[in-house]
């Protein structure tokens, strides 16, 4: 037909040659016959053969035959020797008729040499190129398959079973063929099914290829599994791992025998596999994998119901995953050849929660149609993932090893009270119980080595808080482990001695605590091992002690290490550091900073759903089944990460299109239009592998880049850096993030902010059924201590003890530094009918925020600081609460607001410290406003009960009681603040505008209000001042803080610089009342904690050097009028809110818990009497001109006051 391959005639011809040979000999044997039947090698190869085939060869055997007998007729009369092929190759004797018929040995090899075929050794035929000839074939099949597990009881632990499985293996030449095919099968233990295949036939299909025919690569696997239901219970498999686990005691010196030799194997198995893979890489070896596996789907039931009947289940479907590789992909440049590429997909990914009976094979395609009321709780969306996997081929330092590119087209999490709570119950199967029937192997019962040490562990927000825990330390062979008590069935960590070091820590670096010992990786800074995770940290109680334990860790460490090979990964390492620094001394690139792993990633749409429950008594069963909520739903769009490696550096960039949080307890009122707590939304991108720019540290290096990066500014852009502290860009920095958002405008709605305070209350209810495993198995030492001895007993139920400054004392370390920009942000206090109640925006806000490892600072800078007051229309005069001094100028705000350790060494007595600069801002006061925005607050603040202590005086030898808060005291905050050219007005009312005055420094412009009669009056009052500075002290009297009578006094002095007071009618403003004024002081003396209240709760002195002013009596009148009228207007205060809260209806009967130890009770306080304010006026000269008239027409009198005090 012309189709054949050059394999299949080479194949054919070698039947055609072994059929016509074998058939032409059989009809020579017996010429009477006219065809051959009954011969069993005729009738194999005629199953290969269509009839065409086998016709035309059988009529060329028989004319060899005739041919053949004529040939030998002829010899035999010619007496010559002559072959019967035509060309005469051989010269050998006829043979007689009776003899058998065979073609000679040169007559084949002619043959052979003409078509292609070579004869092997052992008289088999090989063929010169590759070939489907098969050698071998091998095919097991079994219908069915079973395999029990039967324990020491002789019940079954469990039974695997398998139908119709079937594999095969095929050689040939050079290829090879494996095959294996699974129907179906089924894992089951007595208390239920664990595993079950979906399908009933082809769960698994597999084929591997070893140079395969029609495939120019150097191997191919194509491989297809089906879903399966898995469900995850607890106890049947602890009893398959307990079965596979030995219970006989084993001899420690055949346990480190072993532990060492598995260690070798282990270590050559990797590195031998490392070398085999680079030298494929290397090699550009050609390979093709095909995968499209069903990952299972999971049911971990539990035995909570929270309506006492039906048991909760989490099930987690993996989805599908399908893994490809990019072989034959077309580079584009030099670079793209250097990757070998990998695509994985996996789909249809999803997670949820369901109450009652239910399996996988009855789910509804419509998850929509369940709700939470019917016990249906969606915890992740069903979702997908693209990945793209570029390994390079020959490692070089100008490019990252591997290359990671990830998309995500939709991820959407939900998350309520509800779900949390059933969470902590699945969450709570996997939590190590030390059950009584628990009888697994545990080594540390023969230990070379144990005792009682302390461990130190890291703990807090943050990890910063170090602390010494009393731990029970075992020794065995080549581990140490560490355990809660010596009774303990399972360990709370442990490590192997292989390739460690042990030492005695300085005492400076463990806050000079003596007899310390670490066990680490040799290549660790010692300056910087107490903040290793891997590093154990052990106290002893005595020299003698940390001398036994040093000396048996350092033989423990010697003859695990011993046992290494000599050649290995530790001669690799080094010749490598010695290339690295051959290189460096020529001027190559530095290896330490090239770059490891470079990741990108696009999430097109994130989505996270919050839930909540609105119940007027919040207790743990109606959060679990009342119907939810919808609360808000994040999301982000267009979201593009890049994260990169370099020099032990964590580098990530991500950028956002879209930011925004929907409010949807208030858009559920609303059908109109969408609600928001809070929006950013900027534009679109361009989408690029990478994006330079994105990344911290990239620079742009063309132009085209250069307009992207400002392009990226106007996103929602972060950028995070963590720093390794031995690398050499660590600046006493080691987590970095920068955030630039270009637009943030935030929506405050008070239903929403009461609905998150349920939330968070919903959350915070605790569950009884919910016991740590600490609490456990702290109890049951408590139980099993009693035949121990007193030490022991002490020594489990001794106190941690905090250890501070291990990360550093003061603010010379930066633990986490965040930097946010922010061109623009908008603060909207919303009423209930969706109507606006004020306003703050901002313009250029630069915020830094610094974390110590025992303190903090916030920095802010704010431009153009304003507030409006909504509730009055745009051009109203009064409508800017707060604004620019200038119209069309520039406002600044700068604030520094810093915490302070009593350990640190810039402590100076107070806890917190504010220093702000405040420049250029145009205040109005209108009291009706202040209080509205106040009243908007207070219907926000819970009722909480306010808890009591008796304390008892050890001097007095009497009992008080106080509140709790009394006992602390209020926090001392340092102030430092400075007010450059700030001016306030104070309208006579809001509504009381006859002209809109637009007031700057010294610009007046006026306009008419004509709907208004010309003959009323408005006034109002302009305070300009040049510079105020506040700033303060703090002192302990009477003693320290641990001293009941001791009190904590906070002085706070205002000085007032340059004052001018004048007073404004219409569109006239008059001249300053105030001319003169030097020494002016306000300085307020507060008690921030004075039981015994020996001083007033607030003093105010007022110290006035020299003053003087004119007024007259139409100025004096203003004032007044002012005055009375801006503070008795009446304010439009939000009613109060119908929606119901929990948070204000706490139960204030209960107990209240002690928080101090010198004889606590709880009861009801009878406060004694105190002063609460003291006022104080210090004068020393005061000069008042008083005059008639509204522009000062006639002077009445000059009054004059000297040294006054009062």
């Amino acid at each position: 037909s012309g189709k054949m391959s050059w394999e299949q005639v080479l194949r054919y011809a070698s039947l055609r040659k072994r059929y016509i040979s074998l058939y032409a000999s059989l009809l020579k044997s017996d010429p009477t016959q006219v065809t051959i039947i009954g011969n069993k090698e005729i009738e194999d190869l005629d199953r290969e053969l269509d009839i065409e085939l086998i016709l035309q060869w059988r009529m060329l055997a028989h004319k060899f035959v005739e041919k053949s007998a004529e040939s030998n007729h002829n010899m035999r009369k010619q007496k010559a020797q002559k072959s019967w092929w035509s060309f005469g190759w051989t010269s050998q004797s006829p043979k007689e008729e009776s003899e058998e018929f065979n073609f000679s040995e040169e007559d084949w090899n002619q043959l052979n040499k003409i078509i292609g075929y070579k004869e092997s050794d052992d008289g088999q035929l090989a063929v010169n190129s590759k070939a489907d000839v098969i050698h071998t074939f091998l095919v097991v099949h079994m219908n069915h398959n079973a395999s029990k597990l039967i324990g020491e009881t002789k019940e079954s632990v469990a039974e695997l079973s398998c139908e119709d499985l079937s594999c095969s293996i095929k050689l040939y030449p050079e290829t090879k063929v494996f095959d294996i095919k699974l129907g179906s099968y089924k894992l089951s233990s007595p208390k239920g099914l664990l595993a079950e295949s979906a399908t009933s036939h082809d769960s698994l299909v597999g084929v591997f290829h070893y140079k395969p025919f029609d495939d120019k690569v150097d191997w191919r696997m194509v491989a297809k599994a089906s879903p399966c239901y898995m469900t995850y219970m607890k106890d049947s498999i602890d009893q398959i791992v307990k079965f596979f686990e030995s219970n006989t005691a084993v001899s420690q010196t055949i346990a480190l025998e072993t532990a060492a030799a598995v260690q070798m194997t282990i270590d050559e198995v990797k590195r031998t596999a490392q070398q085999q893979m680079n030298r494929a890489l290397k090699d550009h070896a050609r390979f093709s994998l095909d995968l499209d596996i069903a990952a299972p789907k999971i049911t971990i039931p539990t035995d909570f119901c929270p309506d006492n009947t039906r048991a909760t289940k989490l099930l987690l479907d993996l989805g599908n995953l399908m893994i490809r590789t990019q072989d034959n992909y077309q580079p584009e440049s030099a670079e793209d050849n250097m990757y070998l590429r990998f695509d994985l997909v996996l789909s249809d990914v999803s997670a949820f929660l369901f109450d009652g009976d239910y399996h996988w094979s009855q789910v509804s395609l419509n998850k929509s149609a369940h709700s939470t009321k019917s016990g249906f709780f969606p915890i992740i969306d069903m979702c997908g993932v693209i990945l793209q996997l570029q390994q390079i081929r020959l490692e070089s330092p100008y490019y990252p090893p591997t290359r990671l590119a990830v998309r995500l087209p939709s991820l959407a999490f939900h998350f309520s009270p509800a779900r949390y709570h059933r969470l902590m119950h699945v969450i709570k199967i996997f939590e190590e119980e030390d059950g009584d029937n628990s009888e697994l192997l545990r080594p540390w019962n023969q230990a070379d080595l144990e005792g009682w040490l302390s461990l130190l562990t890291w703990k807090g927000v943050g990890i910063r808080e170090a602390v010494w825990q009393r731990r029970y330390f075992c020794l065995v062979g080549p581990f140490l482990y560490v355990l809660e008590s010596p009774d303990s069935r399972s360990y709370k960590q442990y490590t192997s001695l292989r390739g460690k070091q042990v030492y005695q820590v300085p005492p400076e670096l463990v806050g000079n605590v003596q007899h310390v010992l670490v066990v680490c990786s040799p290549t660790r800074s010692n300056n910087k091992v107490v903040e290793d995770s891997n590093a154990i940290i052990m106290r002893c109680e005595s020299e003698d002690s940390r001398k036994t334990w040093h000396s048996r860790l350092q033989r423990a460490i010697y003859y695990a290490s011993n046992t290494a090979p000599i050649s290995g990964l530790s001669e690799t390492s080094s010749d490598h550091d010695d290339t690295e620094s051959d290189h460096d001394n020529h001027g190559m690139i530095d290896v330490g900073i090239a770059e490891r792993l470079f990741v990108t990633g696009v999430l097109d749409e994130l989505k996270i759903c919050f839930s909540y429950s609105c119940q007027a008594d919040q207790s743990l069963m109606k959060v679990l089944l009342n119907e939810e909520k919808r609360l808000f739903e994040f999301r982000a769009i267009g979201g593009q990460v890049e994260v990169s490696i370099r020099d032990n550096n964590i580098f990530i960039g991500t950028i956002l299109k879209s930011l925004e949080i929907e409010d949807l307890v208030c858009r559920s009122q609303r059908w109109s239009q969408p609600c928001f707590l809070a929006r950013s939304y900027i534009g679109t991108a361009d989408e690029n592998f990478r994006i330079t720019g994105l990344l911290p540290g990239d620079i742009p290096s063309s132009r085209k880049e250069l307009e992207l990066n400002e392009t990226l500014e106007s996103f929602v852009k972060a950028q995070v850096i963590i720093f390794d502290q031995n690398s050499a860009q660590y600046r006493n920095i080691d987590k970095q993030v920068i955030v630039t958002l270009a637009t943030l405008t935030f929506f405050c709605r008070r239903p929403t902010i009461l609905a998150i305070m349920e939330f968070i209350n919903s959350i915070n209810i605790e569950d009884e059924n919910l016991a740590t495993s600490s609490d456990r198995s702290s109890t049951a030492i408590m139980k099993n201590d009693v035949s121990r001895d007193v030490d022991e007993l002490h020594a489990s139920t001794i106190e941690e003890h905090t250890v501070k400054g291990l990360l550093g004392k003061g603010k010379s370390r930066v633990m986490f530094n965040l930097t946010l920009k922010m061109e623009q942000a908008q603060i909207l206090l919303m009423k209930e009918n969706e109507t606006k109640l004020a306003c703050l925006s901002q313009e250029s806000l630069l915020t830094d925020i610094k974390v110590f490892p025992s303190s903090f600072s916030i920095k802010a800078a704010l431009g153009n600081l304003k507030i409006s007051d909504d509730s009055l229309p745009s051009s109203h005069l009064y409508y800017w609460a707060c604004d620019m001094r200038n119209p069309g100028g520039r406002s600044f705000v700068e604030l520094e607001f810093t915490s302070f350790s009593n350990d640190d060494e810039d402590y100076e007595g107070y806890d917190f410290s504010l220093f702000g600069e405040l420049s250029e801002v145009r205040i109005v006061y209108l009291n009706r406003f202040i209080q509205e925005v106040v009243g908007y607050f207070m219907g926000l603040v819970p009722n909480s009960p306010k808890s009591v202590i008796k304390v008892t005086d050890q001097v007095t030898n009497s009992e008080k009681w106080f509140a709790a808060s009394e006992i602390e005291g209020s926090p001392a905050v340092k102030f430092d603040l400075s007010l450059k050219k700030p001016i306030i007005l104070m309208p006579q009312r809001t509504d009381s505008l006859e002209f809109h005055i637009h007031i700057a420094s010294d610009i007046v412009c006026c306009i008419v209000d004509v709907n208004r009669e010309p003959n009323v009056i408005t006034s109002f009052l302009k305070l300009d001042i040049v510079h105020i500075t506040v700033k303060n002290t703090f002192q302990w009297i009477g003693g320290s803080k641990s001293e009941i009578n001791a009190v904590h006094l906070e002085t706070l002095m205002v000085e007032v610089e340059d004052i001018n007071l004048n007073v404004g009618t219409g569109s006239d403003i008059g001249e300053s009342i105030i001319q003169d004024v030097n020494g002016l002081s306000v300085i307020i003396h507060r008690s921030l904690r004075d039981l015994a209240h020996q001083f007033p709760s607030i003093e105010v002195i007022i110290k006035i050097e020299e003053l003087k002013a004119e007024v007259s009596n139409k100025e004096y009148q203003i004032i007044t009028e002012c005055a009375v009228s801006n503070f008795s207007e009446v304010p439009h205060i939000p009613p109060s809110l119908d929606q119901y809260s929990s948070m204000t209806l706490n139960d204030t009967s209960g107990d209240i818990v002690p928080e101090v130890t010198n004889g606590v009770d709880s009861e009801t306080t009878n406060v004694e009497a105190s002063v609460m304010l003291k006022l104080s006026v210090s004068i020393n000269l005061v000069e008042l001109s008083l005059y008639t008239g509204l522009t000062r027409d006639a002077s009445l009198a000059t009054v004059q006051v000297h040294c006054l005090f009062y």
